[in-house]
């Protein structure tokens, strides 16, 4: 997975608990890009802090940034997220850092 220009733009990402289980190397891979220099991502730990920053992104027009990337195998509702956040499996996440990557866009909801 490239994520170099990706990292670029501001975005929240909250890892399931399950997604951690089933891919510890993708988790580590996105922990690493939110350490480059130039990195905007941050990895959300608490469901408070996901609900409060996606709350927040969302009045300000950027709600399609702050997600929770979820495993293939969970569902598309979270318990305790937010209601209306963004919840994305792998490769909808994968898609989203090519979409960026390649348009030097950033998707909004």
């Amino acid at each position: 997975m490239k994520y170099n220009g990706a990292v670029r733009f501001w975005r929240r990402v909250m890892v399931s608990e399950r997604f951690r289980e089933l891919r510890p190397a993708l988790t580590e891979l996105l922990a690493a890009a939110c350490t480059q220099p130039d990195s905007k991502w941050k990895i959300i730990v608490s469901m408070e802090e996901f609900n409060r920053v996606c709350t927040k992104a969302r009045r300000e027009r950027k709600g399609g940034q702050v997600m929770v990337l979820r495993s293939d195998g969970e569902g598309q509702q979270i318990n305790g997220v937010v209601q209306g956040a963004k919840v994305v499996g792998p490769s909808q996440f994968e898609l989203s850092i090519c979409k960026v990557d390649k348009a030097h866009t950033v998707s909004r909801s």
